[in-house]
């Protein structure tokens, strides 16, 4: 594994972040998976006939970006059927496979079930060599590669492309190289993209430039400089789940070089900021069935001396904030030592020349001291909660919620909401009320309907926007999300030691919000919607520092479909 020559300090905020976007990955695939499966109706488990799965990885080139691979033959596999006894009416209904057979009728004159189905093997991969091409601005290079079961049948269906091209009057010739036949087709023009095309062996291979194509076949050839020798994505391969539907790797190191190089915001980031981009070296993305729904496992690695003065930053959550969460929230967010995040923050701040004049004007505008120790009164778990409003003001929102924080010194934390108070009373021109909630002192501050609050309950503080959401932060009675019976569904499938959780009641979010909907926007989502939405019932992620030594971190996103 490489080695990055900084020492950037890591934020567990971008392993999250790095699990949300691949939630599109995830989508994405499940669709195509689910797609294809109404065309396959069997496809036999071939993994044998062509070694480990994602063998496609032997012929793309070792320093490629981005690369995802999945099996067609979603049908067959472990867990699926319940996905497509859900989805497949509903994709039946929308046309989804009848629209792709069309496509490929009208705009090639290919028949998915009798130009492609009887060769296509269990694999098709799709390969970016250079993200850097992308991020200037110019067309990436790409690869399609599938799988054949039948050399006599894939090589009739290129036959056939190669046709149906020239009959769009087109130019396609015939190259050579390194004892491989392909097609290349002519364009006249720079907006249009060639399409390059033929057969390595049991691969089926469609590329946009011929260089690509030339180096595919140049690593088949030599059995050596694959992606499948590379240290990064052998790594990766290896922590994730063996029995997957889909797998993604990403190569972050030259992707954020070139992200950084074309930056076009006119502001300089940070220092810090950059060394934390720079610490990541690749991601694995992998994506699997339970009989319960949808597991998105991701595994990124990066520099470990970026954690090396500050494990305890990376120590994991022991969940007692879990009990200061009602069952029927509609989310939360959870995490610890917001100081230490605070602080790498301001550290990365400070790096700015004007930083500290910026700090006295913000000072003497809102008479609010702002320091490196702005927090260090929580050291502790913390979370963000939503609630479903139970106001019936007028002017109230149709959501509350609030942030609990543990307190390791309670006079620090009231020093802070003092400030606070005493500029929101400034702003507003209103004092706060102090009531008396379950038991607990709580300073309200009341503006057109909306509640807004703060209290210490024993060894907490809860800052409020709700009178309902003041009332669950402070009590010592709720019936916790510990006990919900989705939640419990969700976090079984997440890693255990992890840094928090982020949690989505789907089922309660969406029925929450069809509840004010207008008629006619009703009638919409039940008909585009619902039938998608309905069978989800929650979403939850998780990530963890699994080898700070090795430098590697995993997370998994969870969708939670169940059979009942």
């Amino acid at each position: 594994m490489s080695q990055n020559t900084s020492s950037p300090k890591t934020k567990t905020i971008l392993f999250i972040g790095l699990g949300i976007a691949a939630v599109l990955f995830c989508c994405l695939t499940l669709a195509s998976l689910l797609a294809v499966a109404q065309f396959t109706d069997f496809l036999p488990s071939l993994t044998s006939l062509f070694g480990p799965k994602w063998s496609s990885a032997k012929i793309v080139p070792g320093g490629t970006d981005f690369y995802m691979a999945a099996d067609p033959n979603f049908r067959d596999m472990k867990n699926a059927k319940q996905l497509v006894d859900i989805y497949s009416e509903l994709l039946e209904r929308t046309d989804g496979p009848g629209e792709i057979e069309s496509t490929l009728e009208e705009e090639y004159s290919i028949s998915f079930k009798e130009d492609i189905r009887p060769w296509l093997g269990p694999e098709v991969a799709f390969a970016i060599p250079n993200l850097t091409e992308a991020i200037n601005n110019e067309e990436p290079a790409l690869a399609i590669i599938a799988a054949t079961i039948d050399k006599k049948d894939s090589d009739s269906f290129l036959e056939k492309l190669r046709g149906n091209i020239e009959r769009d009057e087109y130019t396609v010739y015939t190259n050579t190289y390194e004892g491989v036949t392909y097609y290349v087709q002519e364009v006249e023009s720079e907006w249009e993209t060639p399409t390059i095309f033929g057969r390595l062996k049991n691969f089926v291979v469609l590329t946009t430039h011929e260089d690509l194509m030339k180096e595919i076949i140049d690593t088949s050839q030599k059995n050596q400089g694959a992606l499948l020798s590379n240290e990064n994505y052998t790594q990766l391969l290896d922590s994730l789940p063996g029995e997957a539907a889909a797998v993604a790797y990403y190569d972050m190191e030259g992707f954020t070089e070139a992200f950084l190089a074309n930056m076009n915001t006119g502001v300089t980031p940070p220092q810090e900021a950059t060394a934390q981009l720079e610490a990541f070296e690749a991601v694995g993305v992998a994506m699997r069935l339970s009989n319960q729904g949808v597991l998105l496992d991701f595994v990124s690695t990066f520099d470990p001396e970026a954690l090396s003065a500050q494990e305890e930053a990376f120590l994991a959550n022991e969940g007692r904030i879990l009990e200061h969460i009602p069952a029927g929230a509609l989310g939360f967010l959870s995490s610890q030592n917001l100081d230490a995040g605070w602080r790498k923050l301001w550290t990365s701040l400070a790096q700015n020349p004007d930083f500290e004049q910026q700090l006295d004007d913000l000072g003497s505008s809102f008479n609010l001291t702002l320091d490196e120790e702005l927090f260090s009164w929580t050291r502790g778990e913390y979370a963000i909660t939503l609630l479903e409003s139970t106001s019936q003001e007028d002017m109230a929102p149709p959501v509350s919620g609030y942030s609990i924080f543990e307190v390791n010194d309670q006079a620090k934390a009231e020093s802070l909401m003092a400030d606070i108070s005493s500029l929101a009373q400034m702003m507003l021109f209103q004092p706060l009320e102090t009531k008396t909630i379950e038991g607990v002192e709580v300073h309200v501050l009341e503006q057109a309907g909306l509640n807004m609050g703060y209290g210490f309950p024993p060894q907490h503080l809860v800052i409020g926007v709700g009178e309902d959401a003041l009332e669950a932060g402070v009590s010592e009675d709720i019936l916790p999300i510990s006990s919900d019976e989705t939640f419990q569904a969700v976090i079984g499938h997440l890693p255990d030691r992890n840094r928090g959780y982020f949690y989505v009641n789907v089922k309660n979010a969406w029925k929450f919000a069809y509840g004010r909907m207008e008629e006619y926007d009703r009638e919409i989502f039940d008909a585009d919607v619902r039938p998608y939405l309905e069978p989800l019932q929650a979403i939850g992620l998780a990530t963890r520092v699994s080898d700070p030594e090795e430098g590697e971190a995993q997370g998994t996103i969870f969708f939670y479909i169940p059979t009942d």
